[in-house]
């Protein structure tokens, strides 16, 4: 365990900062408490091993790193549109990490139970032996895996949304543009690629602790295409060290938040087994009504089949807003996203789209930007109420002038996107 925490810093790098252990905190706290009763249980059993991550207090654990995690990934979907299914995987992801992250933290803490000649230690100086563990598990490394957690979620996201459009769109690498960005990195800027070329099944963004690179569709033409090979070449010599090479995944078609092969998953078969099945324990316990909004699961998901059946009928139409001058359309596609968005009010929200056109037709115009997706389509800005409260409703003007219905979000931080508004009258 010794050299799986030098990988672990060799990892991070220049992610981790130096650790004062009073008053450092992730970005998410992780809760002393948590830590504090599974280091009580682990001292009491004088021993750990994977066979035992059922048993509550490392339950718990897996919990509140899942909780972390988890509001990570929210974060990076918040203002995107991500289809049911990719959320599970995504989700089933994070809580699969929870699990091996706790396994390799309790186990790493394990070894520090005994003295020299082999006699179990008190606990206060067993506990003050593995602060280093917390420190480093739970504040270093989860500050970089929040952060990278956030991007990858808000990557898939964008991902998804450039399935649907298949080869429409190319798709071009871009880095943030400041003096920050790295010259490995830099050197992948403009890499301008249809989606299906496989540069983008293995250096899709984000490609590192902290990567703050996107790709973005741009209208076919508009850029010159790159050469395949070189742009493969230049994601080699990018991802060309042990520690980078884990990053050659795309979280979209990987439904993975985290690289598939970060050393937290380095077990045994017959101990990773074990850990997944202490997982999949607390998946199938995890309760059936959302904690947050308190809506009945089993409820929402047997309503929003029978909203999506009787919405199809809508597919095709167009609507018209009072001050909006262009027909507005709906396909299948859009309910089914409309029916995916998270929203504080999800049944309601899932309801009003039986009636969309009344919807549409009072909706009040606030402006428009260029999409945070696709450079050369417009996304227009109509804001309704939801149970008194106010929600958004993004609508995509393609360049040959089409527009249509394409989410819906109750996160006011996407107003940011609008550069123009309507005149006043």
């Amino acid at each position: 365990y010794a050299g799986l925490h030098s990988a672990l810093d060799d990892l991070y790098g220049d992610t981790l900062r130096p650790v004062t252990l009073a008053g450092t905190s992730a970005p998410r706290r992780f809760r002393a408490a948590v830590f504090e009763r599974a280091a009580r249980w682990l001292h009491a059993r004088g021993e750990f091993s994977p066979d035992m991550m059922e048993e509550k207090p490392a339950a718990d654990m897996v919990r509140e790193t899942y909780r972390i995690v988890r509001e990570a990934m929210d974060k990076g979907v918040a203002d995107n549109v991500i289809p049911a299914a990719m959320a599970r995987k995504l989700d089933n992801s994070a809580f699969l990490f929870s699990g091996f992250k706790t396994a390799q933290e309790l186990k790493e803490a394990s070894l520090l139970l005994r003295e020299k000649d082999g006699t179990v230690k008190g606990f206060s100086r067993f506990l003050t032996d593995i602060r280093r563990i917390d420190a480093n598990y739970n504040v270093r490394y989860l500050e970089a895996e929040y952060n990278f957690a956030v991007s990858s979620a808000q990557m898939a996201a964008s991902w998804a949304e450039v399935s649907q459009d298949g080869d429409r769109y190319d798709l071009q690498y871009r880095t943030a543009g400041d003096d920050h960005v790295r010259e490995e990195h830099r050197a992948l800027n403009g890499v301008t690629l249809p989606p299906s070329n496989d540069f983008w099944r293995y250096y899709y963004p984000p490609n590192g602790w902290n990567c703050r690179c996107t790709a973005v569709q741009v209208r076919k033409g508009k850029y010159p295409t790159s050469d395949a090979g070189q742009a493969m070449e230049a994601g080699r010599r990018t991802t060309d060290t042990p520690k980078k090479r884990i990053f050659r995944f795309n979280p979209g078609i990987d439904g993975q938040l985290f690289p598939p092969k970060h050393p937290y998953y380095k077990l045994s078969r017959e101990a990773a087994g074990q850990v997944k099945k202490a997982v999949k324990a607390l998946q199938e316990t995890a309760p059936e009504q959302d904690t947050d909004t308190g809506v009945d699961l089993v409820r929402l998901r047997r309503r929003r089949k029978e909203i999506k059946q009787e919405a199809k009928t809508l597919a095709g139409r167009t609507f018209s807003n009072r001050t909006f001058d262009k027909p507005i359309s709906i396909t299948n596609t859009d309910i089914k996203e409309w029916l995916n968005q998270p929203h504080k009010h999800i049944e309601a929200k899932n309801e009003l789209l039986l009636e969309i056109g009344e919807v549409v037709q009072n909706a009040e115009y606030l402006g428009a930007g260029p999409d945070k997706h696709i450079l050369d389509v417009t996304a227009h800005f109509f804001e309704i109420e939801i149970k008194t409260e106010k929600s958004w409703i993004v609508v995509r003007e393609h360049p040959d002038g089409e527009c249509h219905i394409h989410s819906i979000s109750d996160n006011v931080s996407i107003l940011k996107h609008i550069q123009k508004k309507p005149p006043e009258k």
